[in-house]
């Protein structure tokens, strides 16, 4: 490559030039695919996030184990660098918990920091790998399935992956909700052979393990059951808490009605049962039997 230049300065050109020596620059696509930090962001100011990663699945047991004794986690997350991986960064699949507070898991998305110029996609079809068949939309359901962790897929392309299409690593992101971490799955039993429309349903929380009146109330909820027609069942919004103690469960039916309460599948004497306390996320299924 020649450069050549001339000016013309009280009636004198002047001229120049410079031959440059021929460079070429390959630029190598980044073969990285890891998430170097991942935030879970809550509602509220919370000081106490405490992420997890390894490269086994975790179920509630691991977790606490993990929790408990943070000296035995594989995998270190903090806060100024991210996520060390230490001697497990040759994996290809991890698994992630993170905490929120006040924070609604329906519709959620982390914060990911990714490698340089990678891909991240949210996976929605387990039979194709490439990244046109996932997801741009990071949002999902994230709250608990039962008593166990619902994993939200997510899988990070690496920059070369088209050249090198190994060049991925999945990620099994699951959350839990500190707060708010109990739920309860309520279904309407009519037996009666009549149509309520409405139903109203109360909760009241005392943390009394020996039973407890309204006097002893710390917290209520209320929901009213309104019955669908065409599907033949009763629609409620979830119950959630994270206190423990004793659950008193008030149906407000009319004269001439009572009802059973069954809990995990055991009939419960009385309305009222006892939670224990846990920094788990916990799912309980209750039936309500109206009869005459």
């Amino acid at each position: 490559m020649i450069y050549q230049h001339e000016i013309t300065l009280w009636d004198q050109t002047l001229s120049w030039s410079h031959t440059f020596d021929h460079v070429m620059i390959d630029k190598l696509n980044n073969d990285q695919s890891k998430v170097e930090d991942i935030l879970f962001v809550s509602d509220t100011i919370f000081s106490g996030f405490n992420t997890i990663v390894d490269v086994i699945y975790m179920d509630t047991t691991t977790y606490e184990g993990y929790m408990n004794e943070p000296n035995t986690r594989k995998i270190n997350v903090l806060p100024t660098t991210g996520i060390v991986y230490n001697d497990y960064d040759d994996s290809n699949v991890y698994y992630v918990i993170g905490q929120v507070q006040k924070t609604n898991l329906t519709m959620y998305e982390p914060i990911f920091e990714i490698s340089d110029y990678a891909r991240i996609r949210r996976v929605v079809d387990d039979l194709n790998i490439h990244y046109n068949y996932q997801s741009e939309d990071l949002a999902a359901d994230f709250s608990p399935i039962g008593d166990t962790f619902n994993y939200v897929h997510y899988r990070v392309y690496a920059e070369d992956f088209d050249e090198n299409p190994t060049h991925y690593t999945d990620y099994y992101v699951g959350g839990q909700a500190v707060t708010n971490n109990s739920r309860f799955e309520v279904t309407i039993d009519n037996q009666t052979g009549e149509i309520l429309d409405d139903i109203f349903l109360t909760i009241d929380i005392c943390q009394s393990e020996t039973g407890c009146s309204n006097l002893d109330s710390l917290y209520k909820m209320g929901a009213y059951a309104v019955y669908n027609e065409l599907l033949d069942t009763y629609e409620l919004t979830h119950f959630q808490t994270t206190m423990h103690g004793t659950y008193i469960l008030y149906v407000d039916l009319g004269i001439g009605y009572s009802y059973q309460i069954i809990l995990k599948q055991s009939q419960i004497s009385g309305n009222s049962f006892y939670l224990e306390d846990s920094i788990l996320p916990r799912k309980y299924y209750i039936t309500i039997i109206i009869t005459t």
